[in-house]
Order: C-alpha cells, then structure tokens, then sequence
C-alpha cells in the first residue's frame, strides 16, 4: 500500500500499533488518522521518521482529500553522484487554514464545528486554557478562538502566555475572544489581555465565517464557503453542565 487510513475511536489500541502491524517494516509508509476521540492520539510510540497526518473527525471532504494529497506525494530521494538530474518539483498542495478553538463546554464545540462545517479549514479544539496554550505549540494556528471562562486557565491567562511565546518569534496569530457577556468596560479588559476583539454569546454563524475569512492566510487553500440559508445564522445549545449552559447560555461567566 501507498498510504494507511487509521481509525482511532477511543476504544481502540493505539494508531502505532496497528500501522506496525500493517506497514510490515516499511518505516516510509505513510498514515492518515481519522480521530474520533476529542483529544489529539498519542503518537509518541510510531517510528521516528514516519509520515503522520490527523484528520478530526468528522472534517469536510476537501480537507481529508488535501491530507491525503500531501501524504500521497513521495519524500525527495538524494541525488546519486555529482551529474545526477535534480528530482522534478511536484506541484504543491495548498495547505489548509489551521483554526483552534479553546471551549470547555462539548456542546458548544459541536456547534461551532456545524457552524463551519463548509469550510475547507482544519479545525481543532482546546478543552481549557492549559491545553489552547499547548495547542499553539504544536498546532501553529492562523486564527484562534478563545472563551474567556474555562477552567484550569482561563481565555485571559491563556493568550497572555501565547502572546509571550510569539514575542520570540515577532508573529502574532489574530485572537477572537468568546463571551457570554459584555458590560461596559469588559471590551478594555478583553483587549489588554492581547485579545483582538470578542465576539458575544450567542455566537452567530456569519460572524463565525466573517472572522475566519479575515484571517485567512494567501498561501491557504480557499475557504470555499457553500450558501447557508439566513435561518441558520443564529444557532442556540441546550445547557450541557451546572457551570457553562452553552452558546446562548445567558448565566455564562466569562
């Protein structure tokens, strides 16, 4: 085989073990895991060197086919003798628009998945702010949605720690504050933070949209967006919790 499609539900064995037992010694096979546990697999056991992609299930067609695309396309050999003809360039695959989106409540992140389930993004979620500051880590995302209420840390403390990592770098990653209230002054409180602007609970999906197509990086892939009926702008969640009641939860704090 060229490529290894993995599975990885919660209850299965680790991705590792069965590209081990699949890839029979071949190191350079490449694999593709389809998550469908809410946190990323543990990769620490797969070979060094092996090509590995992770696909948050469910993820819109275009962005598994993009995966696929990159993974399919053979690592460069080295040149044989000093004569050897350089090895053709293939045509680079855009790579697709990286969003996280730091939210605790479950509920909420599967509306914010439906939400933008259209666009061609790879998106993926932090459950509180210790895990959004690890995801910017290894997940280097062009846009990051952050709630401001989640335990551990919160959004504030959490995009203060990211702005102190990119000060090393010079980028700033645009940051989208999520909250379920906006008093007067709170706008002051959200922007000293390093936050960019906030957005208030309910969210609504147009300016979900309006926020990723603003930060869409020009080397990304389009974000081709399909036509969603007005009706659907305004999506409410039912309370999933004593703390957080969801994305239209007036007794959210944060």
């Amino acid at each position: 085989p060229e490529l290894l499609l993995i599975e990885a539900a919660p209850e299965d064995a680790g991705p590792a073990h069965l590209h081990a037992a699949l890839a029979e010694g071949n190191a350079d096979l490449p694999v593709l895991i389809l998550n469908q546990a809410q946190r990323p697999p543990d990769l620490s056991d797969f070979t060094p060197g092996t090509r590995i992609e992770v696909a948050r299930m469910p993820a819109p067609r275009a962005a598994l086919l993009a995966q696929i695309a990159r993974l399919a396309t053979p690592r460069p050999t080295a040149a044989t003798g000093p004569d050897a003809p350089p090895e053709p360039v293939a045509d680079s695959v855009p790579r697709l628009m990286r969003v996280l989106a730091a939210e605790d409540n479950r509920t909420n992140r599967l509306v914010f998945s439906k939400m933008v389930k259209d666009l061609a993004i790879e998106l993926r979620f932090a459950e509180d702010g210790v895990a959004a500051v690890e995801a910017f880590r290894q997940f280097r995302p062009d846009l990051i949605f952050m709630d401001i209420s989640m335990p551990r840390m919160d959004g504030k403390e959490a995009t203060a720690q990211i702005r102190a990592l990119e000060a090393e770098s010079g980028a700033r990653v645009p940051i989208v504050a999520l909250t379920a209230h906006a008093m007067t002054g709170d706008q002051d409180g959200i922007l000293a933070a390093g936050l960019d602007v906030y957005l208030t609970k309910p969210l609504r999906k147009d300016e979900i949209i309006d926020r990723i197509a603003a930060a869409h990086p020009p080397d990304c892939a389009a974000l081709r967006t399909q036509a969603a009926p007005d009706q659907e702008a305004a999506i409410p969640v039912a309370s999933a919790g004593r703390r957080k009641t969801g994305l239209s939860g007036s007794d959210m704090s944060g």
